[in-house]
């Protein structure tokens, strides 16, 4: 889900791109020097599983429960992202992801949401 929704548009490319295959990801940088370099400066750790290029070229770890954390943190996001590129028909929701109950989630989210912006405007 993620990654069609990077893929698309580019949102969650952090999440999107952590890559679990060390070997692969290392082959990336030809000069051994820049690898050298962007793994020193981007803290990255051997024992972790996951590994990724931050926006500054470094290379940061983090372990699987640090993924899904990130994941977890911006799950409304992500589901409704994709969510709205389904329903625009913008990607195809192979994984049949989106189905009625989601949807109806989703509204009474927003429902709640926007009732508990409009208590807080009224308390002001």
């Amino acid at each position: 889900m993620v990654k069609e929704i990077s893929n698309y548009n580019g949102k969650f490319d952090e999440i999107a791109n952590a890559s679990n295959d060390l070997n692969s990801f290392l082959e990336m940088f030809s000069d051994k020097e820049e690898l050298v370099r962007a793994w020193s400066y981007g803290g990255a750790k051997y024992e972790d599983e996951y590994f990724r290029i931050d926006v500054c070229g470094n290379i940061k770890s983090l372990s699987k429960d640090e993924l899904l954390e990130e994941c977890e943190e911006n799950r409304d996001e992500i589901i409704e992202e994709y969510v709205e590129l389904v329903q625009n028909n913008q990607i195809i929701d192979s994984e049949n992801f989106v189905d009625d109950e989601l949807l109806e989630e989703l509204d009474f989210r927003l429902i709640v949401y926007k009732l508990s912006e409009d208590l807080e405007w009224k308390k002001q």
